[in-house]
């Protein structure tokens, strides 16, 4: 008697029910290619004061919504500074603005503030009121390649001005929830030229746009609906293999 021969029936499951079984994988997982999806946050600020300052609060971004990939960042103002000039002073009156973020998230001019520089002169014999006034722009972003190269590109601008601009110092997990309570406290100062007579405090203000750009966390699904989708699935290949032996 020869050696025993086993035979192995084999099925395929007919196309359009596999079709059907994939469509049910993908409407559970998502679809293969990721999606970005966006967070604006906008905060006016005002300034006062013979140093001007202000504090913003925004919402941190909860890694539980995702993958945060980009914070963008943007800051628009004006801001008005009266000074009196003594007879026969001159030179360049120079107004710094600081930034930094109070507690352990947001973001800092660090070790570089952002400065304005203002060419001012009187040549009578005596005090001349003068305005240093100037509207202004800085935006920049964060992202995986900033935070390896610590180096963050600016785009900045100031209108009556000169404006220098700062150095920050920040990553996109400075905008991340770490512990409860968490969010992104920034406080801005200016502060105003050392040698020139104020003669009144600051004012003014502008708006900062803060914007997370983020990757979807990838919903599972519930127990009950995967053993729904083995049992559909299951049945599917049943029928299939009674059609092939047919």
């Amino acid at each position: 008697m020869g050696p025993s021969q086993r035979t192995l029936s084999t099925f395929r499951v007919p196309l359009p029910l596999g079709r059907i079984i994939l469509g049910a994988v993908a409407l559970l997982f998502g679809s293969a290619s990721a999606r970005a999806d966006l967070i604006v946050q906008s905060e006016s600020f005002a300034l006062s004061g013979v140093i001007g300052m202000d504090v913003l609060g925004f919402e941190a971004f909860h890694p539980a919504l995702g993958t945060l990939d980009r914070v963008s960042v943007s800051v628009v103002g004006t801001f008005t500074f009266p000074i009196v000039l003594l007879p026969g002073q001159g030179g360049l009156a120079t107004v710094d603005w600081r930034a930094a973020g109070r507690g352990r998230l947001g973001f800092a001019f660090s070790p570089l503030d952002a400065s304005f520089r203002f060419a001012v002169v009187n040549p009578s014999l005596e005090p001349l009121p003068a305005v240093l006034v100037s509207a202004f722009d800085l935006s920049f972003s964060l992202t995986e390649v900033t935070d390896l190269t610590g180096f963050v590109p600016l785009s900045f601008g100031a209108t009556g001005a000169i404006m220098t601009p700062p150095i920050v110092e920040a990553q996109r997990d400075d905008f991340a929830l770490r512990f409860p309570g968490d969010s992104v406290m920034e406080q801005f100062l200016f502060f105003p030229p050392p040698g020139v007579q104020p003669a009144a405090g600051f004012s003014g203000g502008g708006n900062v746009l803060l914007q997370y750009e983020y990757t979807p966390a990838v919903a599972v699904p519930e127990p009950s609906t995967m053993l729904l989708l083995t049992a559909f699935g299951i049945a599917l290949a049943v029928r299939g293999a009674r059609g092939n032996r047919s």
